[in-house]
């Protein structure tokens, strides 16, 4: 729902901007767990934690056509010759 209300900066990556707000539930629940305030640093820390966690949890599989794998020198030297 935030993405909705605020679009995301022209300079930034959707997808970037789609990571930062599946974050933020847990940079939420650290801050309402807390005693009091927390510093920006902290926060942002936390944040980038969170979104390194999700691009490493997501499988990325690689679209599009893909190059043909190239035979390795020794493979081409042990073809018999017909």
């Amino acid at each position: 729902a935030w993405s909705l209300a605020h679009p995301e900066p022209a300079d930034r990556e959707a997808s970037a901007v789609a990571e930062v707000v599946s974050a933020m539930p847990q940079v939420l629940s650290f801050l309402q767990l807390s005693a009091g305030p927390v510093p920006m640093e902290q926060l942002l820390d936390l944040l980038e934690q969170r979104v390194t966690e999700l691009r490493t949890e997501r499988c990325e599989i690689p679209y599009g056509p893909q190059p043909e794998p190239v035979p390795e020198a020794a493979e081409i030297a042990d073809t018999p010759l017909e």
